[in-house]
């Protein structure tokens, strides 16, 4: 398989993951009001619209600099230059690294669509245990741990190399 096929594929699980978020956080935005609980599990899943307006799991989200906004996309938009550069220099025989990579660009790109449109990043899914809640994310979120998960565990297996199946 070409490099270009190999890479494509991957591609389009970026796009999927976009997509996906986006129509998530349409669904929420348009179907509830900000702050709105609606429960699911019982002591574990709420979904919960909030406008998180900081950076990841909203840190920063109290800050009230006019700012704040534009120095993360600024910062959103360097490190999706360093992953679409890694992205087309990794070896087309890599595809955990690929999936790796395709799941946090996808994710970065949605989260980075939302803040530049909106000025904030849509977060809904809570998870908690009974009074103890994870902070707030969204499907961007998921997916961008997910693959940073995929990718370390990638990196930390040590690679031997194929054996050389020709004579010799």
């Amino acid at each position: 398989m070409s490099t270009w096929r190999e890479r494509s594929k991957y591609l389009l699980v970026s796009i999927a993951v976009f997509l996906l978020d986006q129509i998530t956080k349409k669904i929420v935005s348009q179907g509830m009001h900000e702050h709105q609980t609606i429960e699911i599990i019982p002591n574990f899943l709420n979904l919960t619209y909030i406008h998180n307006r900081g950076a990841v799991f909203g840190l920063g989200s109290d800050v009230s600099s006019p700012y704040l906004s534009w120095l993360l996309s600024i910062l959103s938009i360097l490190s999706l230059g360093v992953i679409l550069v890694y992205f087309l220099r990794v070896s087309a025989r890599s595809p955990k690294l690929y999936a790796g990579l395709a799941l946090v660009l996808g994710g970065a790109l949605g989260n980075l669509f939302d803040r530049l449109r909106n000025g904030h990043v849509i977060d809904f899914i809570d998870l908690h245990w009974f009074d103890y809640h994870w902070p707030f994310f969204n499907v961007a979120d998921s997916s961008i741990c997910l693959g940073v998960a995929i990718l370390l565990l990638f990196m930390s297996v040590r690679h031997e190399p194929a054996p050389n199946s020709g004579r010799g």
